[in-house]
């Protein structure tokens, strides 16, 4: 999964690519949309330094088809107060969804031929996003827009009634906190911070850290996530208003979503250049 920012930053492209009424409808419903772009994600952090039933739901959600959890939230649809909300927050996830399933893909195989672990592409990645937007990656807060209260939970809740509002704002609490815990400039908090990960046992974490400079191994990555990005923006409104339709009109949805938020089938054809390579490699057509 691209991370934090890249995530927001997906969201918010991709909302002036919508028709107006749909524009207008997240913008009165920002904060729930904001957390629907993170998808499955939220539920890795509840209670995260140990595993359990809601980090493991997070990861059955990634590997279920789009398709089928669509079908969930047509179920839960009917009875829901508030549509809007419940709309917006459908339409962050789906954001999730359009950009996890053009980026792992790569990610994968990134990870399967280089030095460079899953996390550690993600966070450059995310890195690579901040100074491209002109932001200090180590100063920024990537939380600005995460605001955890009742009435998000009950949005969310609306979609996941089996987890219920209790436990999700637990974990949308969690997820603030957390981030907030690993963004920090002080050099000895990172150092306390990744000794304290490996005594736990989740060294892994500290590839989460974004580094003051980019990391070489990861300067290819970086750009081909970029393309993959910008492409992933142009077939997101087409998905997104098939969702809508689906949802509020029962039309069929479309075959992309027979996708998980995982690699496609297909993904160790993809290919993964040198830097100078992929300075010359185009991304020109949707995935299918």
């Amino acid at each position: 999964m691209p991370t934090t920012y890249a995530h927001w930053r997906f969201g918010n492209t991709c909302i002036p690519t919508l028709d107006q009424d749909l524009q207008t409808m997240i913008r009165s419903n920002r904060e729930v949309f904001d957390y629907g772009v993170h998808g499955p994600d939220i539920f890795f952090y509840y209670h995260c330094l140990k595993a359990n039933k809601i980090n493991e739901y997070g990861n059955q959600l990634h590997d279920a088809s789009y398709k089928s959890l669509l079908e969930q939230f047509a179920q839960n649809y009917s009875p829901v107060m508030d549509k809007t909300a419940y709309l917006s927050y459908v339409l962050g996830f789906t954001c999730h969804f359009v950009l996890d399933s053009y980026c792992h893909g790569y990610i994968e195989r990134k990870d399967e031929t280089s030095t460079a672990s899953h996390g550690k592409i993600e966070s450059q990645f995310d890195r690579y996003l901040l100074v491209k937007d002109g932001y200090d990656p180590i100063k920024t807060s990537v939380t600005t827009s995460l605001k955890p209260s009742k009435s998000v939970a009950n949005t969310i809740a609306e979609c996941f009634p089996n987890i219920g509002q209790k436990v999700i704002y637990q974990t949308i609490k969690d997820q603030r906190m957390y981030l907030n815990l690993l963004k920090d400039s002080s050099d000895i908090k990172r150092f306390v911070l990744g000794h304290a990960m490996d005594l736990v046992g989740v060294s892994s974490f500290k590839d989460l850290f974004l580094t003051k400079s980019e990391d070489p191994v990861c300067k290819d990555s970086n750009l081909r996530l970029d393309k993959y990005f910008e492409m992933a923006s142009k077939h997101y409104p087409v998905l997104a208003q098939n969702v809508v339709n689906y949802l509020v009109h029962g039309e069929p949805l479309m075959d992309y979503f027979k996708h998980t938020f995982g690699p496609k089938a297909d993904y160790q054809t993809i290919p993964v250049y040198s830097y100078q390579e992929e300075q010359g490699y185009s991304v020109n057509e949707l995935q299918k």
